[in-house]
């Protein structure tokens, strides 16, 4: 796996009460950065190398890779190929095994199972942990860190399994300390690796588990896995599977996208309440609305849930489930002013806002400029997001101090 060797050193990391601004390879689209490198290749999906090497019988290896075709928002948002990340969660991070975890992670697991009276076996059911390099070359091994004491309190990984079929894998070790259960980490981090096998192609989950875990079994059943067969672990006695279906396209109900706090890319989703309560980065769109040089201002509707009756100089709001950053800024404007004729254009670098503003969010920015020619009476507010609105020069915006660090972060870029 590749990766940084100190991810809190890293300029990828996102401090606390904090603007951060992704780096400009993040922003690149995928056929800007194979123009600038000369040539861009990825490692082959899950399903297309599983199904080279059981019809050809060749050596993974020297399979040849394929140039991904994805399109700027597959590739700058939902990536196949890269493994480094870090996902915030409540006082946690959730990143990719570094070798200096081996022993934190041998240990953490060791207790884990000795907790419900199974045995840790480094020679066969563990071994995966001893030789992760070796054991997920084709897979992920994922770890839980606690951000203030440095220490491992959970994992979570799977890897290809093309015994079991074309395009399979398996999730594995999800251990978790008892001090970070039971506030939703394990449901969260199944969902991430089954998003990120999705992401890589990969269409059968399967998981060998022991009866004897019973929070674990709730969970898989939860989670829609069912009874299977074919059971290799001595220590195991039940076999899980579930189809990895591609999910829904995006809608009002849908999850927000939870993304990682190193690159800005789609890892999973989850609930906008389950993203405020425990701090995970999600996505959002902010939108300024522009006509004839003046910014459309509006007020707030009081039903809002956050800052209702606030004077605000942009449109936001939260990116759904598999919504592209374009479509989602079109869809608020047209959603809050009723607004569909303008020209939307993506002035900057998407950017990291956390709770400057009060909100204690932390919230993945993607900034829009909606210009048209319209006037103050063209514009139909839906009362349950606006009260009223109206146009306001960037003077008197300036002089009234009502833009707050958005408006900050936009002036910072020249607007």
């Amino acid at each position: 796996m590749k990766g940084r060797t100190n991810w809190m050193a890293s300029p990828a990391f996102i401090p606390s009460g904090s603007i951060w601004r992704i780096s400009k390879p993040f922003a690149l689209p995928f056929s800007e950065a194979r123009e600038a490198s000369g040539s861009v290749q990825t490692i082959r999906s899950g399903r297309a190398r599983a199904q080279a090497k059981l019809s050809r019988g060749a050596d993974p290896e020297h399979v040849p890779l394929q140039v991904a075709t994805e399109s700027k928002t597959d590739s700058t948002i939902r990536p196949r190929t890269e493994n480094y990340f870090s996902i915030p969660y409540d006082e946690l991070v959730i990143r990719n095994w570094q070798p200096r975890d081996r022993q934190a992670c041998i240990e953490l697991i060791g207790a884990v199972l000795a907790e419900y009276g199974l045995e840790w076996d480094p020679t066969t059911a563990d071994k995966d942990v001893v030789e992760v390099e070796k054991a997920y070359h084709y897979g992920e091994f994922w770890v839980i860190e606690d951000v203030q004491s440095s220490q491992i309190v959970g994992t979570g990984a799977f890897y290809e399994v093309p015994q079991r079929g074309v395009g399979a894998i398996e999730i594995r070790k999800m251990y978790l300390s008892p001090k970070v259960r039971g506030r939703g980490l394990g449901s969260f981090l199944l969902a991430a690796l089954e998003e990120r096998a999705r992401q890589r192609e990969y269409s059968m989950a399967y998981i060998e588990t022991a009866s004897v875990l019973g929070e674990a079994c709730a969970l898989y059943k939860a989670r829609s896995y069912v009874p299977s067969d074919g059971l290799e672990t001595e220590r195991c006695d039940l076999v899980l599977e579930k189809e990895l279906l591609p999910l829904p396209p995006s809608s009002a109900s849908q999850p927000v996208e939870a993304v990682d706090s190193t690159r800005g890319w789609t890892v999973s989703s989850c609930s906008r309440k389950q993203a405020m309560d425990h701090g995970i980065l999600y996505r959002a769109v902010v939108v300024l609305v522009e006509s004839h040089g003046r910014i459309f201002v509006h007020k707030r509707s009081l039903q809002k849930s956050t800052f209702p009756g606030r004077i605000s100089i942009f449109i936001t709001g939260c990116i759904d489930w598999m919504e592209s950053p374009w479509q989602a800024a079109k869809r608020e404007v047209l959603e809050e002013i009723g607004l569909s004729s303008l020209d939307f254009s993506e002035p900057f670098n998407a950017f990291t806002a956390n709770g400057k503003d009060g909100l204690g969010q932390r919230i993945l920015f993607h900034p829009f400029i909606a210009r048209g020619e319209f006037e103050e009476e063209d514009t139909i507010c839906n009362p349950a997001e606006v009260e009223f609105g109206k146009f306001m020069s960037r003077d008197e915006i300036v002089k009234d101090r009502i833009g707050g660090s958005l408006w900050d972060e936009f002036r910072s870029h020249g607007f």
